[in-house]
């Protein structure tokens, strides 16, 4: 068990723990294969964080329904089976209530999550009696078995030899250590790239891992902008549109526009082709005949 650091008056001692997840109920399979038939008798399991980063403290809380009762509490890391309760700084797990008890119990040792990272579980099991099997061991925590399968069918056997006169319930809380930095999202197996941005393996992504949309520019002074605007504009006429883009282009371009010419000098001789029509200026083409007040009017007077 290695998960768990156990800090005991500043000496730190590995035991081996992770988060938290709903106990299971009586007659579920546990980590250790133990089935218990359900009865009235239950017993229930969590711990203090659903994830716990290494250097993080983390309590059990655990109880029964129905006292008093023996409390055995188990830690299952890999193929390692740790027996926490009963423990060297905690002897006495005879339990006299039905309220809720934490682990550690006494201010003399902490628990503390450290690697490796990855999945674990603390079970309980809840006796009316005492199991043998159970009991004793050496060190502050004893180590079971280096065997789940073989440690779960000690208990079941041991179970069975008290079950006749004791009730037995058990519980159990599925944890996870985690790193106390926290980690880049990954792409899943065989796609590359960073999160959201994953594409199958071989081919790059189609944005860069900062979020931003690549896009290339073009500058009429690239290599590309000739070719581009030929492109366009044969696709413009395929399209029969390329006519009414020149058009719109005269006519709202102040450069398309006809500039203004000059009124010829007097003494040069200049085509009438050249003059521009009075009528285009939104005037009469009629002439007009300059009189004095002393002229009669051309339609004579009345």
């Amino acid at each position: 068990m290695k998960r768990l650091g156990l800090v005991v008056l500043g000496v730190a001692l590995l035991a081996g723990l992770v988060g938290v997840s709903p106990s299971f109920s009586q007659g579920q399979p546990s980590p250790l294969g133990i089935v218990i038939q359900p009865s009235e008798f239950q017993a229930f399991i969590q711990v203090s964080r659903p994830v716990c980063a290494v250097g993080q403290t983390i309590e059990i809380q655990y109880r029964a329904n129905e006292a008093p009762y023996f409390a055995y509490i188990l830690d299952i890391q890999g193929n390692n089976v740790t027996r926490l309760l009963p423990n060297r700084f905690e002897p006495n797990n005879q339990i006299n209530d039905t309220n809720w008890h934490t682990l550690p119990g006494i201010a003399t040792y902490r628990l503390v999550c450290s690697p490796p990272f990855g999945p674990e579980y603390v079970q309980i099991i809840a006796s009316t009696e005492r199991i043998p099997q159970l009991e004793g061991g050496s060190g502050d925590f004893p180590l079971l078995g280096s065997n789940p399968q073989a440690v779960g069918q000690q208990i079941q056997q041991a179970i069975q030899a008290i079950v006749p006169t004791a009730k037995v319930a058990t519980a159990v809380a599925n944890l996870q250590v985690v790193s106390s930095q926290p980690q880049p999202p990954t792409c899943p197996p065989g796609y590359v790239g960073t999160p959201p941005n994953c594409v199958p393996g071989g081919q790059p992504p189609t944005q860069p891992p900062s979020g931003f949309t690549v896009q290339q520019v073009i500058t009429p002074g690239s290599p590309q902008f000739a070719q581009m605007s030929a492109q366009i504009m044969a696709k413009l006429q395929a399209a029969g549109l390329a006519q009414a883009l020149a058009q719109a282009q005269a006519t709202q371009s102040p450069k398309a526009r006809t500039p203004r010419r000059s009124a010829p000098h007097p003494s040069k001789s200049t085509s009438n082709r050249f003059r521009t029509p009075i009528s285009s200026l939104g005037c009469s083409s009629s002439p007009r005949t300059r009189r004095s007040p002393d002229t009669p009017s051309p339609q004579g007077s009345t």
